[in-house]
């Protein structure tokens, strides 16, 4: 019965050690989505950017065929 009981209390502190986690592993949650967020914004500027640096070269090798 002792056996029983300090396996149930270690049962215990592991998941109130897990939900201590709980809040912190939210805020790096949060931040990589945020981050996650950035990225995508930045590497859709660069696809813009690369598309138009494209269409402005394809112009211009045009101009030069004529």
């Amino acid at each position: 019965m002792a056996q029983r009981s300090q396996i149930k209390s270690s049962a215990l502190a592991v998941k109130t050690e897990r939900l201590q986690q709980v809040p912190t592993l939210k805020r790096e949650l949060e931040e990589k989505d945020n981050l996650i967020a950035a990225l995508a914004e930045q590497l859709a500027a660069a696809r813009e950017s690369a598309i138009g640096s494209s269409s402005r070269h394809q112009e211009e090798l045009a101009r030069l065929k004529k």
